[in-house]
């Protein structure tokens, strides 16, 4: 048996680039990893002074659950007023041009503030879809309807689960999510779309490039196009709380 190392043991050994899961454990041995995706001289188990054992390694393949297969957790060389609880999710491992950041993730996946409440109604039948909550039940929200079930200008999520699904009720209130193409309306092309607002679509839980002028339409931003193929899109959802009701 070795003495149980430390976390400052593992960043003068690894350095700080190295990738940690923690899981709870009573005491292991020092050993190499011998085999697997993170294999190699540099990967190691250990336990900490905490008795929590430590899978570590200095390659990039320990992607955080839910933001897809490549993307890790940033840490900046620059001082910042970090506290323990602050993450940076790094999306450029697959390059900084337009199109390398959707890459880390798949339609309907996203991160964020994630709440798990209520049902889906059955039209909530695509990962992805915008959706307003009405009496504990999630609808498909669209820009046409102010005062029904679907109404644009009550409080807004996106589904990452569909009605019936294991996840049903599941939701993402704000941060980053891909949406499939089917999923938006008035695309250009990325040097156009990205970092520009998004909108509510008239159909119901898709998204649109362009403000409504149709009279009664609510015109509501939902967020920004971050990133795009030029097929699916990676969109900030960050509904507006603001909005207004055309009058034509």
């Amino acid at each position: 048996m070795v003495k149980p190392l430390r976390k400052r043991d593992f960043d003068k050994f690894l350095g700080k680039g190295a990738k940690r899961v923690i899981l709870k454990y009573s005491s292991i041995i020092v050993n190499t990893i011998p085999s697997g995706s993170i294999a190699g001289d540099s990967s190691y188990v250990a336990v900490d002074s905490d008795n929590q054992l430590v899978l570590t390694s200095t390659v990039a393949t320990l992607a955080r659950r839910g933001l897809g297969t490549t993307t890790t957790t940033y840490q900046p060389t620059i001082t910042l007023p970090l506290s323990a609880y602050d993450s940076i999710t790094d999306c450029s491992v697959g390059g900084t041009g337009a199109g390398n950041a959707i890459t880390a993730v798949v339609d309907g996946q996203g991160s964020g503030e994630m709440i798990k409440l209520g049902t889906f109604h059955s039209g909530v039948a695509t990962k992805g879809h915008i959706i307003m909550l009405n009496n504990a039940i999630w609808y498909a929200a669209d820009r046409s309807d102010s005062s029904g079930a679907s109404a644009a200008d009550a409080m807004l999520a996106v589904a990452l689960d569909v009605d019936g699904g294991d996840d049903e009720g599941l939701v993402l209130l704000r941060g980053v999510v891909r949406i499939a193409s089917t999923l938006m309306n008035g695309f250009t092309d990325a040097a156009t779309d990205i970092g520009r607002p998004v909108y509510l679509s008239t159909t119901a839980g898709e998204y649109d490039m362009a403000a409504s002028s149709t009279n009664n339409d609510i015109v509501r931003i939902v967020g920004h196009m971050l990133d795009t193929d030029g097929t699916d899109h990676l969109i900030y959802f960050n509904p507006s709380n603001d909005w207004v009701k055309v009058s034509s």
